[in-house]
């Protein structure tokens, strides 16, 4: 039987404060990806459409699905792109009424028991890590067998009421998933921002699922629906590996983990395996915190990891500690030195706008930024995701302002702000603060004799530009 999984479409360029369209920071869905690989393993022909990346809108989707003769139109949603895929299941239903439109991801996971009632085009919802449970489904369609008595959906019965049954158990052990159906992505259509990647062509990959630490408030992963931490074994790894170089052609590799650095052990014996099959990659990590050591960031440099990410958020201790963040502003200076003593580059985040926080609180983030150091810093306004446990809170010391699909202005703002062109005009302080300093300057002058980093500073000023010369907030209400 021939099932379509689709990410809908999403103005990325928007979502990154880009008037044109973004070439870089387009990375392949995962998710989809190893659903198709599981619908292949029992024999379904599966077609994978990925509007964003192939810059498609609403109604071009929408006709190709309903051209595409499949029984089954699987969409994938995030929570800050429900809105797109609520329109493209009424446009898929309004197209081809007969087709079976079913949703999962991690909106899903958080809301299931509302999108039935919200999105009526919709017939059925897979929470929660869908492998299993969405294979049983298309095998019992194609079979022509009831569905409704599997684990793992959520559906209306006769009368009309929701139902939601019994989860699936977890995958405990994910070396028994195949990995992402691969050739079923536009290799070419994917490209990493400037600060994640320098070699092509690149991927992402995940060694593990779930956060190890899961307790950010403001994350996901810190709510009740928060995936338990699970980790392939390093073969495993390694055969994924070895079919991206020798038979894809990758020479950079991702890794998407929360936490890649979380068990030094594992990590030496995962790049001891590297190592001994001499694929001549390069490949980048996100880390955290209190997880990083110099010997695990040393052996991970000495096989080809050159970048890592880590999530500092902040530079006041008293806002790492209301968001749960579980260090300190010592222990995240001394991640970065070790990082650097390591001979890797450092990409950190900072959140700007969290409740509580003034705007002399978000100055000593600016500093503790520059203090740092890190080689790329992005500066983002805190977005109160709905159903996280920082939200109700959230809304008692702040409030909302109307969502716009860019993630790099704010939408939400603390009273101590005062307003949100306070908090608007200061996450561009920000950048203007870190990258402007003679320091970073200087620094950046001497790197430029390495072509791969030359590059890559040439695409992220350009970025940077954009972001500088785009009206503020009050600019555009003036305006309207």
């Amino acid at each position: 039987m021939k099932v379509v999984l689709i990410v809908p479409p999403f103005d990325l360029s928007a979502a990154w404060g880009s008037a044109k369209r973004m070439k870089e920071g387009v990375l392949p869905p995962l998710g989809v990806g190893y659903l198709a690989a599981a619908l292949e393993d029992r024999g379904h022909t599966v077609e994978l459409l990925d509007a964003p990346s192939q810059g498609w809108g609403l109604n071009q989707t929408a006709d190709y699905v309903a051209a595409s003769g499949s029984v089954v139109a699987g969409i994938s949603c995030l929570t800050v792109r429900s809105g797109a895929a609520y329109e493209l299941a009424r446009a898929i239903k309004a197209r081809c009424a007969g087709m079976v439109v079913a949703m999962g991801g991690p909106h899903v996971t958080a809301f299931h028991e509302h999108i039935l009632d919200e999105c009526p085009e919709i017939d059925v919802l897979f929470p929660g890590e869908a492998e299993v449970s969405f294979a049983e489904f298309v095998d019992a369609i194609a079979a022509g067998d009831p569905w409704n008595t599997l684990l793992g959906v959520v559906y209306r019965d006769g009368d009309g009421t929701v139902r939601c049954a019994p989860p699936q158990p977890l995958v405990r052990d994910l070396d028994m998933l195949t990995p992402p159906a691969r050739h079923l992505y536009p290799k070419d259509l994917y490209r990493p921002l400037p600060s994640q990647g320098r070699r092509f062509p690149s991927t992402i990959m995940l060694t593990s699922r779930g956060c190890p630490w899961s307790k950010c408030l403001f994350c996901y992963q810190g709510a009740s629906y928060g995936h338990p931490y699970r980790r392939r074994s390093p073969e495993n790894c390694i055969e994924e590996i070895r079919h991206l170089v020798h038979d894809l052609g990758y020479r950079e590799i991702m890794f998407w983990d929360d936490n890649f650095c979380v068990n030094e052990r594992w990590v030496s014996t995962f790049c001891d395996l590297l190592d001994r099959e001499r694929l001549n990659i390069t490949w980048t990590a996100e880390g955290h915190v209190r997880t990083v050591t110099l010997p695990m960031l040393k052996r991970m440099a000495a096989s080809g990891c050159y970048n890592i990410f880590l999530g500092l958020e902040t530079g006041t201790q008293e806002m790492l500690d209301l968001v749960e963040k579980g260090f300190t502003l010592e222990q995240a200076r001394t991640a970065v030195a070790l990082a650097k003593e390591a001979n890797m580059e450092v990409r950190a985040s900072f959140i700007l706008g969290f409740p509580t926080e003034t705007p002399e609180m978000a100055d000593q983030t600016i500093r503790f930024a520059c203090e740092v150091n890190p080689d790329f810093a992005n500066f983002v306004p805190y977005h109160v995701w709905p159903g996280t446990p920082l939200e109700e809170f959230s809304l008692l010391k702040g409030g909302r302002v109307p969502w716009n699909d860019d993630l790099l202005r704010p939408s939400y703002f603390p009273d101590s702000f005062g307003s949100i062109e306070v908090l608007d005009k200061k996450l561009k302080e920000a950048y203007r603060r870190f990258y402007l300093r003679p320091r970073y300057i200087a620094s950046t002058l001497w790197r430029l004799r390495r072509p791969h980093f030359a590059r890559r500073v040439l695409i992220g000023s350009r970025y940077w530009f954009t972001l500088m010369r785009r009206d503020t907030i009050k600019d555009r209400r003036d305006s309207a």
